[in-house]
């Protein structure tokens, strides 16, 4: 683009603004936040539910 379309006080990268990937450089995330949630309410429920009835048994 053209220096003449151009706003002085832009910034001329906005990768600068974006916050750092927790991920390491090269690593994919094969979890969506969906899927997360979903094995997150399911530890829960092994922990608070079941674990309790087994150790109830045992």
């Amino acid at each position: 683009m053209s220096k003449a379309f151009v706003r002085e006080d832009a910034p001329e990268d906005d990768d600068e603004l974006l916050e750092p990937s927790p991920l390491p450089a090269g690593a994919r995330n094969y979890m969506t936040p969906a899927g997360h949630a979903r094995m997150k309410a399911e530890l829960l429920h092994l922990l608070d539910v079941e674990r309790p009835e087994v150790v109830r048994v045992v």
